[in-house]
């Protein structure tokens, strides 16, 4: 399927795959110097070894964002990544999502103010 997006122009589409990346501190690379990211790891990893024989170039498009929980996350995925047309996502956790996400209820009711869904 030929798709037109922000990021892709029609000629590309047909040998390129995007993966939208969601998360959290890590998977935003927070600490890590540039290109040893996961997300930069595994970007390179998949154009060396299945790129090269493929012929498709593969990108990963970080959606992650540090201090905020699982429904902000959600709120990001249908707002901000639907504009790339990504052909997958990747949703990368961790053992403190659901003290997370109570954290950001708690945070909501204390101060009166709304979350996203």
């Amino acid at each position: 399927m030929i798709r037109m997006s922000l990021r892709r122009p029609v000629a590309v589409a047909m040998t390129y795959t995007a993966v939208a990346l969601l998360g959290a501190s890590r998977t935003v690379g927070s600490g890590v110097e540039d290109g040893r990211t996961f997300e930069a790891l595994v970007e390179e990893r998949l154009n060396r070894e299945l790129g090269s024989a493929s012929g498709r170039r593969y990108e990963i498009l970080n959606f992650a964002m540090l201090s905020y929980g699982p429904l902000w996350r959600l709120h990001r995925l249908d707002t901000k990544v639907p504009a790339y047309e990504p052909d997958a996502l990747w949703y990368v956790t961790h053992w403190g999502e659901i003290e997370f996400a109570v954290f950001d209820l708690r945070r909501a009711v204390m101060s009166g103010s709304k979350l996203p869904y």
